[in-house]
């Protein structure tokens, strides 16, 4: 079995959880790029035996100080290193001091070629012929003239790759020490020299390269990378919208002075117009529950959204939460407290911009007598506090109620969290325990403003046994400086989608905002920006529910090699592309593969598109020269969805399903004339005779309705293709 599990030990004595190490913040996402998942342990908390980790292939480290208990980690990182376990070293080791610790230190660090030396070179000034790998560093940013302060440290071993190297000033001998290494055992990067620090902007960027640094240390295998970005070979593209802001009165040029909810403009500029561009909303559901303090006057308008083929049903929560850690160990007597303290402090000069914050996020709707039960400002731990706070009506109660005002047969398949996003571990299993997907949190930007890769989230927030999916990208609100303007601030989030698809594909195209968009001409005509531009280019539209189940399932996926160059596919779940990277010499050998539909050469990597409806895909590669040896019907790209794949030489169908036009790019077809034929159930909604070039290319443009499934196929029409199959027939 292909090992993607990466061990991330943390300290929680200096970093709480998981999502609050560095590994989390700066290494997870590189490693998620490159098809492996972390598993969080705890230093503090008892590590497992060697025969517990067979399937994880590394161990990763990036501590913040010294371990309480250092010998006892370094026993069980050599016995893991003994055992074949990469080590992935970045910052502090973890030692107290390096005259007690030194031995135990230097007896790890021998599995990766390095040695510890006594002494630590503060004025740098001195430092001599700094040596940097032109490749893997100054990727971000160059060094400065005075380097960071630096640990002496030796490379014993004639193997491995200096990646950043100095001889320290002379009076400390002319040995180089290794600031970044890889050897055969793993990597060790020494602190401030992986990422550098800008305390006065508060801004921080790379100096090595993480994906490739991360690449050379894990050894580079060639194996099929569980990708979440891509579908059908195209960029994938969701919106969600969380349903802040719902009652909110819009402000636009078209709408002033006529009360007009924001809910009803965003209805009606963001989502009927683009019947192509599937969306998610995420109801606030007691935004319509008078008693909670609510407003129901907008609930037939709640129907008529959800009533949209192109919608789909979610809960952005009931009460809206801010603060999901104060609802751990819930207690009411606490919140009626902070609600009767609010009540008693609440003057004029409280009304400043928090409370106006919050005014923008939920209106001014409510009976005077629910209004000391609605929160003034974000500080308070939720929106609607009236009635006790239930996980179970904040989660499946919002689920329920949101499917009651959608269609019979339309389901709630996705919760997106509130507020600060970070739900506690109950809450999220208690998610998964009724079968939704949930998502939001990561606030991924990347553009001029947070201009690092390093400000690209991961895929997912471990909270114990259970998993969060992050957004692909930051709402309006980090835009807009917590909605006080610029109102179109948003606009800027197309640097964020341009940075995370070249110089490499890295995440989706994800446009994700609040109801409260709707409020004024700016923030409208930004969100517009982006979804015109969805709709002109080339992407494969889904819903977010989708998208967070492929997430999760890019934990769950197995490979295991059959031979030098295939490998089975199973336990992938939603997740049906597979990638290869700097794979140009490569090619998917469709005649020895098993349910593969096609793939694409794109940028440096080769994306494997599989068919859902097979159970266990066989992926096979060939020298790019020999593998059209034999050619064999596939689709390299295409907009709508496709499965149960049955391709013959003259007769080719399968199912397929998506928003806007049917767009399909064949190749490898044996014929210069097809009979295209689309059906829904007995129905055929489309017959016509088709073209393939010289080579075999078809491009296809299906002018129909997708969101049901369709039955599509292609047969052999012109008396030319007899010879063809034969000649096909022959060469198989």
């Amino acid at each position: 079995m292909v090992k993607r599990e990466i061990i991330g030990i943390y300290d929680s004595l200096r970093e709480a959880e998981p999502s609050a190490t560095a590994i989390h913040n700066f290494l997870e996402m590189p490693l998620n790029h490159l098809g492996y998942s972390i598993r969080y342990l705890d230093v503090n908390a008892g590590l497992p035996e060697v025969e517990d980790l067979e399937n994880a292939s590394a161990v990763v480290t990036w501590f913040q100080g010294a371990l309480a208990d250092p010998h006892r980690y370094f026993a069980w990182a050599e016995e893991q290193a003994r055992a074949g376990r990469r080590f992935l070293v970045f910052g502090e080791t973890g030692i107290k001091n390096l005259r007690d610790n030194r031995v135990v230190l230097n007896s790890f660090l021998k599995h990766l070629g390095l040695r510890f030396e006594t002494g630590f070179v503060l004025l740098t000034s001195g430092s001599l012929d700094l040596q940097l790998h032109s490749e893997l560093m100054e990727f971000e940013r160059p060094f400065y003239k005075i380097l960071p302060g630096y640990s002496l440290v030796s490379q014993i071993s004639a193997d491995g790759l200096s990646v950043a190297s100095v001889r320290p000033p002379e009076r400390l001998g002319a040995k180089r020490t290794q600031l970044a290494f890889i050897g055969a055992g793993g990597a060790y990067v020494q602190s401030g020299f992986a990422i550098a620090r800008n305390d006065v902007l508060n801004r921080h960027k790379w100096l090595i390269d993480p994906i490739g640094f991360l690449q050379c240390a894990l050894g580079r295998s060639l194996f099929p990378i569980p990708d979440t970005s891509t579908l059908m070979g195209r960029r994938i593209y969701f919106s969600h919208i969380d349903g802040d802001g719902w009652n909110n009165v819009s402000y636009g040029a078209k709408y002033r002075d006529q009360q007009v909810l924001s809910g009803e403009v965003m209805l009606r500029e963001l989502i009927e117009p683009y019947p192509d561009l599937p969306v998610t909303y995420g109801l606030v559901t007691a935004d319509v529950d008078k008693s909670e303090g609510g407003d129901d006057r907008g609930v037939d308008l709640v129907r008529e959204l959800f009533a949209l083929p192109q919608v789909e049903v979610a809960s952005h929560t009931h009460s809206h939460p801010f603060h999901w850690a104060f609802y751990r160990d819930y207690d009411r007597e606490k919140e009626l407290a902070l609600i009767q303290e609010k009540n008693v402090a609440k003057t004029p000069a409280a009304e400043g911009p928090v409370s106006w914050l919050s005014r923008r996020f939920f209106g001014e709707s409510g009976k005077s007598s629910f209004k000391k039960y609605l929160a003034q400002n974000v500080a308070m731990p939720r929106y609607y506090m009236r009635k006790p706070f239930s996980l179970i009506g904040e989660i499946g109660g919002s689920l329920q109620q949101a499917e009651r005002y959608a269609p019979e047969g339309k389901q709630a398949k996705l919760f997106l969290w509130s507020g600060d996003t970070q739900p506690f571990e109950e809450a999220l299993a208690y998610t998964r325990e009724l079968g939704v997907y949930n998502m939001n949190g990561g606030d991924t930007r990347f553009d001029r403003d947070w201009p690092s890769l390093s400000y690209v989230a991961p895929l997912s927030r471990q909270v114990g046994a259970e998993r969060q999916i992050y957004a692909v990208a930051s709402n309006e609100n980090t835009y807009t400086n917590d909605w006080t303007g610029p109102f179109y601030g948003f606009s800027q989030l197309h640097q964020t989608v341009d940075n995370t698809e070249s110089p490499m594909r890295l995440r989706p195209y994800n446009v994700y905002y609040h109801t409260y968009s709707a409020e004024h001409d700016a923030s409208l005509r930004a969100v517009k920006k982006h979804l015109d531009r969805a709709r002109d280019g080339a992407y494969l539209p889904i819903f977010a529910s989708q998208y967070a189940a492929i997430a999760n399932s890019f934990f769950d996926a197995k490979l295991y090699q059959t031979g030098e160059r295939s490998w089975l596919v199973l336990k992938r779940g939603n997740l049906q592309t597979f990638r290869f990277d700097d794979a140009e010499q490569w090619q998917v050998d469709l005649s020895k593969s098993a349910g593969v539909i096609g793939s694409k050469h794109y940028q440096t990597s080769l994306y494997v598109s599989l068919d859902p409806s097979a159970r266990v895909p066989e992926i096979v590669l060939a020298k790019r020269d020999t593998a059209g040896a034999v050619s064999v019907v596939s689709i390299s790209e295409a907009r709508w969805q496709v499965y149960d794949w049955r391709a013959e030489p003259c007769h080719i169908r399968f199912r397929s399903f998506g928003f806007g036009v049917g767009e399909f790019q064949f190749h490898g077809l044996s014929a210069l004339s097809y009979r295209l034929e689309v059906k829904h159930g007995e129905t055929v909604l489309l017959s016509d005779e088709v073209q393939t070039s010289q080579a075999g290319d078809l491009h296809l443009d299906l002018p129909v309705s997708g969101m049901e499934p369709l039955e599509i196929s292609l047969v052999c029409s012109n008396s030319v293709s007899t010879a063809h199959m034969i000649e096909m027939e022959e060469r198989r």
